[in-house]
């Protein structure tokens, strides 16, 4: 269930894109797409399909909102574990897929045409099972929810996309356990959804390094809360 309702929280944000496709072939090509995420440069759109390990990748309209393949897609992400989220740069120079057993994939996009290729080093390990994916708006870091074991945090080189664990990471995430996160538009705070514990957490992000402080206490959520955005981003 988690997979639809991170479609859905995307869907708002590309509503118009899909009401124009969401009954073209062309979307249908590859097996069981079950994330989105929107370049930072409004250009292109890419879905990770779970099911074929592949990334499908298209160029946005801008007056119209439809969606054209671009050429080459659907890309291979080399993740045979089956690619479960996506989300791009606030630059839309690279794209981070996360698989099923514990890896973050960096690609870097081609800003005429959209195509990924991998970025130095591609395969970056997580410390679990990885349930969530974001990047802040600065283009600075990574975060991956880790189910129970925690948030990852990832420092982006900004020539090439490739990633490097920032001291400290993992860090502590929800109380009993973290399953999506969503990042506040000003890049200061990370907001966690805890399933189990039936919670939503507040996050402090080191704007330099990148470190992570619980701020406050846990809010009550409804019964498994597993999904969350804020005002303001799409993530």
């Amino acid at each position: 269930m988690r997979r639809h309702q991170v479609i859905l929280a995307v869907a708002g944000a590309l509503f118009i894109a899909l009401t124009f496709t969401a009954c073209s072939s062309a979307l249908l090509r590859s097996l069981f797409p079950v994330n989105l995420s929107a370049a930072g440069t409004g250009k292109f759109v890419y879905a990770a399909n779970h099911d074929s390990g592949t990334a499908s990748g298209y160029t946005i309209n801008a007056t119209t909102g439809a969606l054209s393949v671009i050429p080459g897609s659907p890309f291979s992400t080399g993740i045979a574990a089956g690619p479960t989220e996506v989300a791009t740069d606030p630059s839309g120079k690279f794209v981070y897929i996360l698989d099923d057993t514990g890896d973050v994939y960096g690609f870097a996009i081609n800003a005429t045409s959209g195509a990924l290729t991998p970025v130095p080093g591609i395969d970056f390990p997580t410390a679990g099972f990885p349930t969530g994916l974001a990047v802040d708006p600065s283009g600075k870091f990574v975060f991956v929810a880790n189910s129970f074991d925690g948030i990852d945090v990832f420092a982006i080189n900004a020539t090439n996309g490739a990633l490097t664990a920032v001291v400290g990471s993992p860090f502590p995430g929800g109380g009993c356990e973290t399953n999506e996160l969503a990042i506040h538009p000003s890049g200061s705070f990370l907001f966690v959804t805890d399933a189990e514990c039936g919670e939503l957490h507040t996050i402090s992000i080191n704007a330099t390094t990148g470190a992570l402080t619980s701020v406050g206490a846990a809010m009550a959520a409804g019964t498994g809360p597993s999904s969350v955005t804020t005002t303001g981003t799409i993530q």
